[in-house]
């Protein structure tokens, strides 16, 4: 595992799992979105296309998020593709609960960006509105994905958090003993 790509619906703890990583694996994580946003929510699309090019040039990396335009090259490059498929219901709740706690909290994410009320109540591009309208998508196409593995490639699915911390828990061992 030196290249790694998290996926799932948003709200799923796709950069919450890369950071976990990080520090397990002591491979550097990059979150997509931090490329992909400027202060003020405005899209950054050649930075990131060009910071994108960058980072799969590394010899280990992690990387989290769902930008299907860049997807090809990120599954391209991957070794180990991690999905988060949680139930709808727990990617809505996470994606509330995260929209929240950044807003009464004023914790920047983003590359430096603010939840607000509107944003994420209210705005076209709400969180909320994002997950409900992506969500079976996103599902239907990982599961082609996952169908149709390539030998190369380490598939993991975790279809809820309880599996996915037994397997950090496991993989936190088998770091232990290498040490």
């Amino acid at each position: 595992m030196q290249k790694i790509l998290i996926v799932g619906t948003s709200g799923c703890g796709k950069s919450t799992l890369a950071l976990k990583l990080e520090k397990l694996l002591n491979i550097q994580n990059f979150d997509l979105d931090d490329y992909y946003w400027l202060p003020n929510w405005q899209p950054n699309p050649e930075y990131f296309n060009h910071v994108m090019g960058e980072i799969l040039e590394l010899n280990s990396w992690i990387i989290s998020g769902n930008y299907s335009k860049f997807q090809p090259q990120l599954l391209q490059k991957a070794d180990t593709i991690i999905w988060l498929d949680y139930a709808f219901m727990r990617c809505m709740y996470q994606g509330l609960k995260r929209s929240l706690r950044r807003m009464f909290f004023k914790k920047p994410c983003c590359n430096g960006n603010f939840e607000t009320f509107n944003r994420t109540f209210l705005s076209s591009n709400s969180l909320l509105i994002w997950i409900i309208s992506t969500y079976k998508r996103r599902k239907n196409s990982y599961s082609l994905l996952f169908k149709n593995t390539n030998a190369r490639q380490q598939f993991l699915r975790f279809k809820n958090p309880k599996d996915l911390n037994n397997w950090l828990t496991h993989l936190e061992i088998l770091q232990l003993q290498f040490l």
